[in-house]
C-alpha cells in the first residue's frame, strides 16, 4: 500500500471518476453499468469527505475515511476483474488502467 497525501488522493479521486463516468457509458450490460455506478458512488463519498479537509492539511497522509479501505480496493478490483474485460474502446482502456493500478495501490 502506497502513501499519498490528502492533496493527491483528492485529486486521484476525481480524475478516477471522470473516467469512471465515460466507462459507465460504454458498458454494454446492466451489470456492468451497476458495477461502475457502485464504483462512483463510493469515490463520490470519499470526494465529499476528502473535500471537508482544510487546505492547510493536504500535506498529511491520505486514509480512506467514508468506508473501509477494503471496501473500495474490492469494488475497484471487481471492475478491473468484471468490467475492463468487455471494454471495446482500446482509448477507455488506456485512460483507466492506471487509475485502477494506482487505486488498488492505495486502497490496498
Amino acid at each position: 500500500m502506497s502513501k499519498i497525501t490528502i492533496a493527491e488522493a483528492t485529486n486521484l479521486i476525481n480524475e478516477f471518476g471522470v473516467v469512471l463516468e465515460d466507462l459507465y457509458w460504454e458498458s454494454n450490460s446492466l451489470d456492468s453499468k451497476d458495477r461502475v455506478f457502485v464504483t462512483i458512488s463510493l469515490l463520490t463519498k470519499e470526494l465529499m469527505e476528502l473535500q471537508k479537509v482544510s487546505v492547510q492539511d493536504d500535506h498529511y497522509d491520505y486514509e480512506v475515511i467514508s468506508t473501509k479501505a477494503s471496501t473500495l480496493r474490492d469494488c475497484v478490483k471487481d471492475l478491473q476483474d468484471s468490467v475492463l474485460p468487455e471494454v471495446i474502446r482500446v482509448e477507455t482502456k488506456q485512460r483507466i488502467a492506471p487509475f485502477i493500478e494506482q487505486s488498488l495501490d492505495v486502497f490496498g
